[in-house]
């Protein structure tokens, strides 16, 4: 299947040359899986759209798992000092009282601590770095690609920006996001789990520590607007809040409204900025097929994660982890290219399962029933 035009000269790039991987997305999964590749000593080229590293925060939590996997890459102690721990979880009633709390192991068998909160751009500075570092890795920025044609033998790629370019690989990897133009162009999709809700993200600095303000991740199950709110580091605090049928993002994020939804944890002295105010939508859906050919999916081109258990990023880093030292026994190794199927079947059922616990947890968390949290409520102190 051909997306494009596929014209156009390379960009700092040898025509003639074919690269071992072509990796669509320069996001965490997207430079993770460079630095992956980039230390077997692949040739790998990374195109991402953005001019460069995005420079405000999305993802904020790593749990132990994506933690070893910065260690493999070489990155950990970069990325590491500049994270928090997460010291649990705690679930709040609409009346302030603990419902629950779920502490945070603080190691795991692997030694590694089992939850830490990171401010994304400078995860993603860290592993920028890693991947860069790599002899055999070239990273474009500025590099929308236009194109993608699979073939026997390689993918060809079309990127456009100020410069734009062609570019030919044995292996193409999408990581590219939930509108992946990769999976498009391969004839990959995601299968929806019916589960959609719009939440406004309110990323803040402060000037102060609030004495309301809780070192453990809260969830308030306020069935009036069930929210949220997240330490991360450098003095910066997340909110999260539901939208409510009928409300519009334009509403919500004014200032009035911002102003009223912040009042009872912080006064405007506390608050030294806001970073960013948006609203996104949360959905569950998963890739029926991670590999077409010579073409595969990663990240949220392969699956989109409601936040409630932290795990979208880290499923991401997971999938680099799997994928890289498979595209390697394939390209130099002697693999047989059925083992990069392989990798979508043992992915696949681990994400779903994530996927599914997420959306549970937020089914009953998220109720806008005040019957149904009251009986939630109930339940969940006789447990305690």
């Amino acid at each position: 299947m051909i997306s494009g035009t596929m014209d156009g000269p390379a960009d700092g790039i040898r025509e003639d040359a074919i690269w071992d991987v072509a990796i669509v997305g320069l996001g965490p999964t997207g430079l993770a899986l460079a630095a992956l590749l980039g230390r077997r000593g692949l040739r790998v080229l990374g195109l991402e759209r953005e001019s460069g590293i995005h420079g405000l925060p999305r993802a904020g939590h790593l749990d132990h798992t994506a933690l070893r996997v910065l260690d493999e890459i070489g990155c950990f102690e970069t990325a590491f000092a500049d994270m928090i721990p997460n010291a649990g979880l705690k679930i709040l009633s609409a009346e302030g009282r603990t419902l629950a709390w779920l502490p945070s192991a603080p190691r795991t068998p692997t030694g590694a601590p089992s939850s830490m909160h990171f401010h994304q751009p400078k995860l993603d500075r860290a592993l920028h770095d890693a991947a860069a570092a790599m002899p055999s890795v070239t990273l474009l920025h500025g590099r929308p690609v236009t194109a993608v044609e699979p073939g026997p033998e390689h993918v060809a790629l079309a990127f456009g920006g100020a410069q734009p370019g062609t570019a030919r690989a044995r292996y193409v990897v999408g990581a590219d996001g939930a509108g992946s133009r990769v999976r498009g162009a391969a004839g990959l999709t995601l299968e929806d789990f019916g589960f959609s809700e719009s939440w406004m993200v309110v990323d803040l600095i402060l000037a102060r520590r609030s004495p309301a303000l809780s070192p453990d991740t809260v969830f308030v199950a306020d069935p009036a607007r069930p929210h949220l709110l997240i330490e991360l580091p450098g003095m910066r605090y997340r909110f999260e809040f539901m939208l409510l049928p009928g409300e519009t993002e334009a509403e919500l994020t004014a200032g009035p409204a911002l102003r009223r939804l912040l009042r009872p944890w912080l006064g405007r002295e506390d608050i030294a900025a806001i970073e960013r105010a948006v609203v996104y939508t949360f959905r569950g859906a998963l890739a029926p097929r991670w590999r077409a050919g010579r073409v595969l999916l990663a990240g949220d081109a392969a699956h989109l994660t409601p936040p409630f258990l932290g795990q979208g990023l880290c499923s991401g880093v997971r999938d680099a982890a799997n994928l890289a030292w498979k595209l390697d026994h394939v390209l130099t190794k002697g693999a047989p290219p059925g083992l990069l199927d392989t990798y979508g079947a043992e992915r696949a059922p681990h994400v779903r399962n994530v996927i599914d616990i997420s959306i549970r947890i937020g089914q009953v968390l998220c109720t806008l029933d005040p019957d149904a949290a009251a009986r939630r409520d109930a339940e969940l102190l006789a447990t305690a």
